[in-house]
């Protein structure tokens, strides 16, 4: 993996994000500021996961749930391939069916969008 540090955007402590961090979770598990989720509503929110994906959520995944269940804004920053993407259009479609709530989605190419519209259709089947 190339080594990657990503200065003042660490969401703990707004220093240097290492890509080892984030693999890892250290700068994650060192957060004290982070609430607990009611776990009824995460469970509920892993199953739904599942079930869309085909597969559980990741650790990373489950922490950006924990914070977006609590009401929390955020921005997700990964390397490529920890499934960003899918938890983004997962928690959306989970958001919009359960809770009522609208999300916004960035995406940097039309390659992608494309791509999820694809991944939305297969959802629809």
């Amino acid at each position: 993996m190339i080594k990657i540090n990503y200065h003042g955007l660490c969401p703990v402590c707004g220093d240097v994000l290492s890509t080892e961090e984030i693999c890892a979770l250290k700068c994650f598990k060192k957060s004290k500021s982070i609430k607990t989720t009611e776990s009824e509503k995460l469970k509920e929110f892993e199953e739904f996961f599942k079930k869309l994906n085909g597969s559980p959520l990741r650790k990373i995944q489950r922490i950006w749930a924990k914070r977006i269940l609590e009401g929390n804004s955020e921005s997700l920053l990964a390397p490529t391939g920890i499934g960003k993407t899918v938890f983004g259009l997962t928690i959306s479609i989970y958001l919009s069916i359960k809770e009522n709530r609208k999300c916004y989605l960035l995406f940097p190419t039309t390659t992608i969008i494309k791509n999820l519209k694809e991944k939305i259709d297969d959802f629809r089947k």
